[in-house]
């Protein structure tokens, strides 16, 4: 038998063995919840230090835009200076030191620091240590790329480096999918009345996960800088002045057009027939679902007003134009600069590829406020007075 002291001695035992497993498990919860809050506070850091190199490289950016602004305003009409020459050898280089160049912006250490006013007051605050560190600018691209709301038009001037003769356009790309999780494009063949063909409504339509937007695509153009003069045939031998209704089927469309011949001059009748264009099945499988080209004719570079004027029905859509010089891509004058930036914040950098557009430089042609698809013209009763009209009609006609 245990006498006294020894169950003391045992009991005293258990206790301390107690108490170290106590203090060993309230540790391991420290611990974890040290780690927990560490790694927390480095992702917060993480992703502050993220959105600051983003803001940094939207700086850059912005005097990338800056630049552009001033050299169109400044050099577009061909004036010969030297700051103009200093603006265009700085662009067409392509580095990334474009902005300093053109004397816009100072380089620090070979950057360009991004200062904040904190407080309201005007004292530079460079404590957050950012920076971007490169901009490039491609002034002329290969493509033109956007998106416009159903129902929308987007207006594209075709200014082109050199002579094309046709224009490819695609569209419906991912972030078009009614399913982001779903890339199957959900296609049917055009109803047929006849032979004529017909249009489901729009609640028939969109009810389909992922369908495609009936794209009308309309080409106008001048053979001058007079407004007047926008239902003129295409300067050379190019078709235009017309539009067509490209209608995303599955497998008996087309994959190229030919625009019909010029419409005459104050034709107001509207397009009732459709271009069946085969569109892909499945977005896996390509950037975008549809895609046609089409033969315009023969447009010399720089010596006509040329624009193409999409619209999509029944639902949004993105978009990529192309000009092409029969198989060569032919790229864009100055119609959407792209700029490369890269923006720092500490050690963390983000890069961030933008594209500008100029509507006040490169599109004189205004966006049409009010529009008819039938084959009757638009009327409106307007009047004026001080007297009482009540009781008086007008009654709007159309010749």
């Amino acid at each position: 038998m245990m006498n006294k002291t020894q169950q003391q001695f045992r009991r005293g035992g258990v206790s301390m063995f107690l108490v170290v497993v106590s203090c060993i498990f309230v540790s391991l919860m420290v611990a974890s919840f040290m780690k927990i809050m560490i790694r927390d506070n480095q992702n917060a850091s993480s992703q502050d230090l993220s959105q600051s190199a983003y803001d940094s490289a939207q700086a850059g950016i912005e005097d990338a835009k800056r630049l552009l602004s001033r050299y169109n305003s400044l050099c577009s009409s061909g004036v010969v200076s030297n700051e103009c020459d200093r603006m265009a050898n700085a662009i067409n280089s392509e580095s990334c030191s474009t902005l300093s160049d053109s004397n816009l912006v100072s380089l620090t250490d070979g950057e360009v620091k991004v200062r904040t006013n904190t407080g309201g007051s005007a004292n530079n605050d460079d404590r957050l240590n950012q920076a971007y560190t490169c901009v490039k600018i491609r002034r002329n691209t290969a493509d033109f790329i956007g998106g416009t709301g159903v129902g929308e038009s987007k207006m594209i001037p075709l200014n082109a480096t050199n002579s094309f003769n046709r224009v490819r356009i695609s569209w419906h790309s991912r972030k078009n999918l009614t399913n982001q999780a779903n890339t199957a494009i959900n296609l049917l063949e055009i109803p047929r009345v006849g032979n004529n063909y017909s249009l489901p409504n729009a609640s028939s339509w969109n009810n389909n996960t992922n369908r495609p937007a009936l794209l009308k695509a309309q080409f106008v153009g001048a053979s001058s800088n007079d407004l007047n003069q926008l239902d003129t045939p295409f300067f050379g031998d190019a078709n235009g002045l017309n539009e067509q209704l490209y209608y995303p089927v599955r497998n008996t469309g087309r994959t190229s057009t030919t625009l019909p011949a010029n419409r005459r001059t104050g034709d107001a009748s509207s397009t009732s027939d459709f271009t069946p264009v085969t569109c892909l099945q499945n977005l896996n499988s390509g950037t975008y679902a549809c895609q046609v080209t089409v033969n315009i004719g023969n447009i010399p570079a720089g010596l006509d007003k040329t624009y193409l004027r999409l619209t999509p029905i029944y639902t949004d859509t993105d978009f990529r134009v192309e000009l092409l010089n029969n198989n060569t891509v032919v790229e864009f004058n100055g119609v959407q600069p792209k700029v490369d930036s890269t923006g720092r914040a500490n050690d963390k950098f983000r890069r961030v590829e933008s594209r500008l557009e100029y509507e006040g430089s490169n599109i004189s042609v205004p966006q049409f406020a009010l529009q008819s698809e039938g084959d009757s013209g638009v009327c409106k009763n307007f009047s004026v007075s001080h007297l009482n009209n009540k009781g008086v009609t007008t009654n709007c006609q159309i010749p």
